[in-house]
């Protein structure tokens, strides 16, 4: 399901002279003493040239060259120019009554990125460029946002818990890294003048006025409004390299937006999660506002068997690591001790919020 060529129209409005030459000698060396192709000319530019039988398979509402009669010059061009010509065939009926697993999928890796996996930037292009080409599988590798504690974060494909010497580190403070960035010179100097104000503010002040002491009675406490944080977004990026990022919901927008405009079969949104839990969250929240009815409805009972492609036509389906019920990133799942395994491994805890699991219900990774 899916191909690699784009079938999306494109107008022709105007030839140039080097074409227009071509077509006309094209045309002179098979038309007749009027000036026109008969079937028997028609047929055979079809069969020989272009390499079809017939004319059956230009789409509808297109016009056909194979039952006309006299064809003229300005005929040919405008036949020429249409999607009739087209050089890519227009995709033909399938079979979709099988289960999903039934099918080969055309699929994408790592589809955020524009060039190579160390230094290169992710881009929404990217998965525009891949859905218009019939891509039915694509991968989003989500983390989170800059100002989430990074530490805190979990993996979906790690097994385990990471050693604290592999951890990421803290983000730096703003001043430090702009310290980090500018000149030995003018670094110092930013250090004395930090320095200095410490001090300065320390220092008690030298006026001939004595500073009023502090007032015994306690002073009128002033309501003041608490401050609204910004909610921080997920972030798509390859992780641990010197790759740029783009926003989650600049993804999500993105599929929407052109996840259908050439097929209408269903498209597998691949989910590689690297968020905490509060992330996966805000994860959950964005799909479910973005992608709206998209979203293939979660089923009240767990399902027996993958769907066929053609029940889900133009829908989402969400791919990502299942979560047992009951169970929350980070901790064993309840009763834990009562189901370890005839081997006496315990299973390892979940790296998923049920919330997040239970939208990739068609698709337990």
């Amino acid at each position: 399901v899916g191909g690699g060529a784009s079938e999306t129209q494109r107008i022709v409005k105007t030839l140039n002279d080097p074409i227009k030459k071509h077509l006309r000698s094209v045309f002179n060396s098979t038309a007749g003493a009027d000036g026109r192709w008969q079937q028997e000319e028609i047929a055979s530019f079809l069969k020989n040239v272009q390499g079809d039988a017939h004319d059956t398979d230009a789409p509808p509402k297109q016009p056909g060259i194979a039952s006309t009669d006299g064809l003229s010059y300005d005929d040919f061009l405008a036949y020429m120019t249409s999607a009739s010509s087209a050089i890519t065939a227009p995709p033909k009926d399938q079979d979709l009554s099988w289960p999903l697993h039934s099918y080969f999928i055309s699929s994408s890796h790592n589809t955020y990125l524009t060039g190579n996996q160390l230094y290169s930037e992710s881009s929404t292009d990217a998965y525009k460029n891949v859905l218009l080409r019939g891509c039915r599988c694509i991968e989003i590798d989500v983390w989170d946002g800059d100002d989430s504690d990074s530490e805190s974060s979990i993996s979906s494909d790690e097994e385990g818990t990471a050693p604290a010497a592999s951890a990421p580190k803290k983000k730096e403070s703003r001043l430090q890294r702009l310290k980090d960035k500018v000149p030995n010179p003018l670094a110092r100097k930013l250090k004395r003048l930090s320095l200095t104000g410490s001090e300065a503010a320390a220092k008690p002040t030298c006026s001939g006025t004595k500073a009023p002491a502090a007032s015994s009675e306690p002073s009128a406490l002033k309501k003041t409004p608490s401050p609204q944080l910004a909610i921080v977004e997920p972030r798509v990026l390859h992780g641990y390299t010197l790759t740029k990022e783009v926003s989650f919901r600049d993804v999500c927008v993105t599929i929407r937006d052109y996840a259908f405009k050439t097929t209408d079969t269903p498209l597998i949104a691949s989910l590689e999660v690297h968020c905490n839990a509060e992330q996966q969250s805000i994860m959950v929240k964005i799909m479910k506002e973005v992608w709206a009815e998209l979203l293939v409805p979660i089923p009240d009972t767990e399902p027996t068997q993958l769907p066929q492609p053609g029940q889900l036509r133009n829908k989402i389906i969400v791919k990502v690591k299942y979560a047992p019920p009951g169970s929350s990133p980070g901790r064993d799942t309840p009763d834990q001790d009562d189901e370890t395994p005839a081997d006496g491994k315990k299973a390892k805890p979940s790296k998923i919020t049920q919330e997040l699991s239970d939208l990739g219900f068609n698709s337990r990774g």
